[in-house]
């Protein structure tokens, strides 16, 4: 399963929602406040076994999907780069 599909599922769950009406407008649509940002980070973090870097916990970077699935992909190869070294 790709990093997106994986968000989405998170992003459902937590939202009790079957779909996310506006995927590329996640805060500016109203369908995130800053609890569900809170909630958001701390259930990726934990799936994905990372901690994010506090720099991009931004709201641009939790405005849509691309850009949450960026940050973790980023973390994520960070996290590999840790490890082989």
């Amino acid at each position: 399963m790709e990093t997106k599909e994986i968000i989405i599922d998170i992003i459902k769950e937590f939202k009790q929602k079957d779909e996310i009406l506006h995927p590329e407008e996640l805060i500016s649509s109203g369908f995130f406040d800053s609890f569900d940002i809170f909630s958001l980070i701390e259930k990726i973090e934990k799936r994905f076994s990372l901690k994010l870097d506090g720099n991009d916990i931004t709201i641009e970077n939790f405005e849509n999907i691309s850009t949450i699935s960026a940050i973790v992909e980023r973390s994520l190869k960070g996290k590999s780069d840790e490890q082989q070294t």
